[in-house]
């Protein structure tokens, strides 16, 4: 990389002093909370010790809390989600083209389907095969809560860049008569133009210089890319020492201690050739002890990476979120001061020549993202679980400590007279088999065997330090809001059912507050991360993706595809870990309640549901067919006297033609006693009835109704 793409903002020796004491100050202020950093990270390590040796107790209370804890903040990767800031647009354009940009299908790439594939876009970069979300905030809460009370990683773009030679080519020139006499010899003059191709391209050829030598320049080719969003040690992190707040996108400036070989820094920042590192490998940047080492001791580079608020210290910058990006090396000089390896503006920043405004591909804020679970009044430092627990898991350890050695206290101890029982008999008594006759001095048992050989009082175990040892673990459940039923254990003591809920509610309140800490802090850092993506992916790449159609397919994508401002958020939920079968309830009944919303995209649902049940979503669904124009429907209703009436003829032909056959016979037959029924009805209708009365009582199907008295059953009151 050349030496002004690294040193584009003057920086004077006297400014360059000025960093380095800030960073001494910021030094010692971090070495000042890593003592008690290292002592809480090997608390949590295990004491192991070869079997039939004693060992220290420890509970491991820290193991438990650090890693329950962590399950419940974050379990897995979240589903961004985005939603636009800005209109969308009815279809996008291609800048080089001018024209609106087409799908596969040759669709044109809506506004609403860019977003989805921004989407997807950004939760494969999310996902393992890149930054791996969830391995990341693992292991930034494990720093949160056992050592430091940090969670900081390092946002970025990194390409690998070498240079290469290439050859410097020219257009291949004919002369030609130019159409123009020479003034001095009046001879036709020539004029060189150059020489197309049979495809209408001019031909180029490799220059070459004066001394007849083909011509090479200087070419950078991209090796690789890296976008990258990483865990930094809290012990490498540089916080102003007068910064008092936890909230960090306030400070002033952050910054993080670094080491690397020094054939990488050289390269890295353009390090002159005869530049000596300072120091062997080395952990004084790392936690916990011990020496990192190395085989050949390959002599390291330390420096510093800050990023600054320009305003503050640059009078000819006026934006508030403008960063500058400085890196110092130690021991790298210009002359005989101390020089800046590095001093630009952020590279992940741009201001428009005009309006002085970012750009829209701009990261927002500092990419050295710091969080934390909590808040300590006028603190950048906020002690982590494992601290604010400490005291209380050392009482418990020295409890199971002390009972430990009342146990020991109380394994059976014999005594015995040593005027009746002989070394003989005693080593018997110690050694001897089940069952084993053991000899004894005449007459030493005539007494009975307890006045020869006695059980030695036994100690016992007072109510007090079983209740103290409970109401310990109680004081540190409150404290970290992981009772019993959370740590996935049980209570030791019969609780009901509703003091168990209440208790669990008050304790998820706790829990809720911090896992929406971690989130703020992860959907702030892929927002970051995202303006990278934004900025940097100029070539076209290609990603898989289902529409909101529903069909799944591949699209191709760049920066100007996946462009515009987004507020971010994730899927509800999706962090955590949800009871499989409760998981499945809960689609089940969202799929059943908008199965028939013509607003609802009901293919995405059912992969959801699918992918529940095992069910691999691209082999279990498919586009259901056009539907076509419905059959014509005709229906008839006949009654009996259809088949004599009038209508008869017409009846017994629609009968036959759908398979229904009826015989002469039957239809004769019919027809006379439908004669002789109208005889007798008229007969009936001209004699006068006379009314029967009522009819008689039947008993009824079910008597329960009538015995239903609706009182309760049993003896009634008074005897009555």
């Amino acid at each position: 990389m050349p030496q002004n793409d690294l040193i584009k903002a003057k920086i004077s020796p006297k400014a360059v002093k000025d960093w380095w004491g800030r960073v001494a100050l910021s030094k010692a202020q971090t070495e000042r909370h890593a003592t008690t950093w290292d002592m809480l990270l090997e608390e949590y390590k295990p004491t192991v010790t070869k079997s039939g040796q004693p060992e220290d107790v420890k509970t491991n209370a820290h193991f438990r809390n650090v890693e329950q804890k962590k399950a419940q903040l974050f379990f897995r990767k979240p589903e961004m989600r985005l939603t636009p800031q800005e209109p969308l647009l009815q279809a996008t354009i291609d800048p080089e083209t001018g024209q609106p940009r087409q799908d596969q299908n040759g669709q044109p790439v809506t506004g609403e389907s860019a977003v989805t594939m921004h989407e997807q876009v950004l939760n494969w970069y999310m996902g393992p095969d890149n930054v791996n979300l969830s391995l990341l905030v693992d292991r930034m809460l494990f720093d949160c809560l056992c050592p430091s009370g940090f969670m900081v990683s390092k946002i970025g773009y990194r390409p690998y860049i070498q240079m290469t030679k290439e050859p410097v080519m020219q257009p291949v020139m004919d002369l030609v008569p130019s159409g123009m006499a020479d003034p001095l010899t009046g001879m036709p003059g020539m004029a060189e133009q150059p020489r197309m191709g049979v495809d209408g391209v001019p031909e180029e050829e490799q220059a070459i210089d004066e001394k007849g030598k083909p011509q090479f320049e200087d070419v950078p080719v991209l090796l690789k890319e890296e976008y990258f969003m990483s865990r930094v040690s809290p012990r490498k992190l540089l916080i102003p020492d007068d910064f008092k707040d936890t909230d960090f996108e306030r400070s002033p400036w952050l910054g993080i201690q670094f080491s690397m070989p020094l054939r990488d820094a050289k390269r890295a920042y353009n390090l002159p050739d005869d530049f000596e590192a300072s120091s062997a490998l080395s952990d004084d940047l790392t936690l916990g002890k011990g020496h990192r080492g190395s085989d050949n001791q390959e002599k390291e580079v330390k420096g510093v990476e800050i990023f600054y608020k320009a305003h503050l210290y640059i009078d000819d910058v006026a934006h508030p979120d403008v960063y500058y990006q400085l890196v110092l090396i130690d021991g790298h000089k210009d002359g005989e001061a101390k020089a800046a390896a590095v001093h630009r503006m952020s590279p992940y920043q741009e201001q428009d020549e005009q309006t002085k405004q970012l750009t829209p591909d701009s990261m927002l804020g500092n990419p050295i993202h710091v969080g934390t679970l909590r808040d300590l009044s006028d603190s950048a430092f906020v002690p982590s679980d494992s601290a604010m627990t400490h005291t209380l898991v050392k009482e418990i350890d020295t409890y199971r400590r002390q009972t430990v050695k009342l146990r020991d206290a109380n394994i059976v101890k014999f005594g015995y007279d040593t005027t009746l029982v002989t070394p003989e008999a005693l080593e018997s008594l110690k050694t001897g088999d089940v069952g084993q006759y053991i000899p004894f001095e005449g007459g030493a048992l005539q007494g009975g065997i307890d006045k020869a050989i006695a059980a030695v009082t036994k100690g016992s175990t007072g109510r007090s330090e079983s209740e103290g040892a409970m109401i310990l673990k109680r004081d540190l459940d409150e404290t970290l809001a992981i009772g019993s039923n959370q740590a996935g254990s049980q209570n030791e003591t019969a609780r009901t059912a509703t003091e168990i809920s209440t208790v669990q509610s008050n304790a998820n309140v706790r829990l809720k507050k911090e896992q929406n800490r971690v989130l703020s802090y992860v959907i702030a850092g892929v927002r970051k991360f995202d303006s990278l993506l934004q900025r940097f992916a100029d070539a076209d790449q290609t990603i898989h993706i289902v529409g909101r159609d529903g069909q799944s397919r591949i699209e191709t994508w760049n920066k100007d595809v996946i462009a515009g401002r987004f507020a971010y958020d994730i899927q509800p939920d999706s962090q955590l870990d949800l009871d499989t079968a409760t998981e499945r309830s809960l689609h089940m009944q969202f799929y059943n309640l908008t199965a028939q919303d013509p607003y609802n995209v009901r293919i995405e649902s059912l992969k959801k549901l699918q992918m529940l049940f095992g069910i691999d979503p691209v082999r279990g669904t498919q586009v259901p067919p056009e539907p076509g124009p419905p059959p014509p429907t005709v229906a008839f209703t006949f009654r009996g006297e259809d088949l004599v009436g009038p209508q008869a003829p017409i009846v017994i032909e629609i009968m036959e033609k759908s398979g229904i056959e009826i015989s002469d016979e039957s239809v004769k037959m019919a027809d006379g006693l439908l004669g002789l029924q109208e005889t007798v009805q008229g007969n009936q209708e001209q004699a006068q009835l006379e009314h029967g009365g009522s009819a008689a009582k039947l008993p009824p199907i079910s008597k329960h109704q009538e015995d239903n008295t609706a009182q309760l059953s049993g003896p009634k009151p008074g005897g009555i």
